[in-house]
C-alpha cells in the first residue's frame, strides 16, 4: 500500500512553513495546481482578464496542495465550496474569488513590478520577527476567542521585550526608516511552535490511500 504525495502540496507547506512573507504575482491566466498552490501566499496579486479556476472536479480529480484547508479560511466556505464544485474558471475580478487577491490589476505586465514594490515595502518597514509570528498565530491559532487571547497574551508578552519592538518605537517617534535585526528563528516566542506539528514525510496509520 503506497501513498504518493503530491508535490504541489509539499511547495504548499513549504510556503506556509516559511518565516518570510510570500507574494503570488500571477500575471497571466492559473488553473488547478497554478491556483492551489498560491493560497499560502500572504499576498496575491492578479490580472483582470486573465482566467483563473479550480478545475480538478472537472477532471476527475479533487483538490490538493493543502486547498481544503486554505481556501474556505480564504474566502468562506459558501465561496470555496461554489468554485470547487462548479470547476469553474473566471477572470481575476470575478465575484467568486470574494478577497482572494489582494489587488487585481488591468494591466498583466503591471503585476510583477507591484509585487515586487510591495516586498521592498515590507523589507523596509516590516519587522520579519514580528511578521512571522503574526501570521503564524492566525494560521496555527488554537481555535476560540479565549485561547486566542492567552496564546496571543503570551507572544506579544515576549515580543515586548525584543529589540524589535524598542527600534520600532523609536524608528517612530525619530522619523526614519527603521532597522529590524531580530531573526524570526532564533527570536521566536518561547513556546513557539505552540502547535503539534505533523510529519509528512511518513504515510498516516490506517490509510488505505493508493495513488
Amino acid at each position: 500500500m503506497v501513498l504518493i504525495f503530491n508535490s504541489g502540496g509539499r511547495v504548499a507547506l513549504a510556503m506556509h512553513r516559511c518565516s518570510k512573507p510570500t507574494i503570488a504575482a500571477q500575471q497571466g491566466s492559473a488553473v488547478g495546481v497554478g491556483m492551489t498552490m498560491t493560497l499560502p501566499a500572504a499576498i496575491r496579486i492578479c490580472h483582470e482578464r486573465s482566467k483563473y479556476g479550480f478545475v480538478f472536479t472537472r477532471r476527475g480529480l479533487t483538490i490538493e496542495s493543502c486547498a481544503s484547508f486554505f481556501l474556505p479560511r480564504l474566502i468562506g466556505f459558501s465561496k470555496a465550496m461554489a468554485l470547487i464544485t462548479t470547476g469553474g474558471v473566471y477572470p481575476g475580478s470575478s465575484k467568486y474569488f470574494g478577497d482572494l487577491f489582494t489587488e487585481v490589476l488591468t494591466d498583466s505586465t503591471a503585476v510583477l513590478p507591484r509585487a515586487l514594490e510591495l516586498a521592498t515595502e515590507m523589507a523596509q518597514n516590516v519587522s520579519p520577527l514580528a511578521s512571522a509570528m503574526s501570521r503564524s498565530l492566525m494560521w496555527e491559532g488554537p481555535g476560540s476567542p479565549e485561547g486566542a487571547h492567552l496564546l496571543e497574551s503570551r507572544v506579544f508578552h515576549h515580543m515586548a521585550g525584543q529589540s524589535d519592538y524598542k527600534e520600532g518605537v523609536n524608528s517612530f517617534l525619530e522619523k526614519r526608516k527603521a532597522n529590524f535585526l531580530s531573526d524570526p528563528h532564533a527570536n521566536s516566542s518561547g513556546d513557539y511552535p505552540w502547535w503539534s506539528a505533523v510529519d509528512i514525510s511518513v504515510e498516516p496509520k490506517g490509510s488505505k490511500a493508493k495513488l
